[in-house]
């Protein structure tokens, strides 16, 4: 009786088989972990950056915010809004608010409102005489930002900014308000640069 034709190995090829599963399983594996790490690094650093561009976009905002209130504030105390008593008769508050508009390329208007919320004066002939609203005796003294809103005489959001103007011979007395009519868009156009950064990063996120 003859035996059966077995194949056979040498142990040349044995080895060779052995330590090939000994590296190639291994390193498949170690790859796909390496490769998911390397993911979850990528998107962790990716995430950390966005809420750093997130944080300064915001500081940049508030700082140029702050600015507009603060310089608002500062006109409010000026003594030509004395003639708020008179309904700026001679124009003189009218003419310092169109002087103030030419030297803020982002203000669509600036508006000075009596005890009652009538606008006596302003950089725009036109709102003179309106109802604003706002204003009025009954009014906290704070300053108040509103928007994004719609304005009647403009065809653009915008920011509405609103001082008390102090009473220069009654401590606690309030004359009226200074509203500062901002360009929504230009006024946040540092979040649209962001934005656009991002995207030739290849990163389409909303700011």
């Amino acid at each position: 009786m003859k035996g059966e034709n077995l194949p056979t190995f040498s142990i040349r090829t044995k080895l060779l088989v052995f330590v090939t599963s000994l590296v190639v399983i291994p390193g498949a594996i170690y790859g796909a972990v390496a490769v998911s790490r390397s993911r979850a690094a990528l998107a962790h650093t990716v995430g950390q950056q966005l809420v750093g561009e997130a944080r300064n976009t915001a500081d940049r905002l508030t700082t140029a915010l702050r600015s507009h209130r603060d310089n608002l504030a500062g006109f409010a105390r000026q003594d030509v809004m004395r003639e708020i008593r008179i309904a700026d008769l001679d124009k003189r508050i009218s003419s310092f608010l169109a002087s103030l508009k030419g030297g803020c390329p982002t203000c669509l208007d600036f508006v000075v409102l009596d005890r009652k919320g009538r606008a006596v004066a302003s950089s725009n002939p036109a709102l003179i005489g309106r109802p604003f609203g706002t204003g009025g005796s009954g009014e906290p003294a704070d300053v108040t930002i509103e928007g994004p809103i719609d304005a009647p005489d403009h065809d653009r959001p915008i920011l509405r900014f609103s001082v008390p103007i102090p009473d220069p011979d009654a401590s606690a007395g309030v004359l009226g308000r200074l509203i500062a009519l901002v360009d929504w868009e230009r006024e946040t156009d540092v979040a649209a640069r962001v934005r656009e950064n991002l995207v030739t990063l290849g990163i389409n996120a909303d700011v």
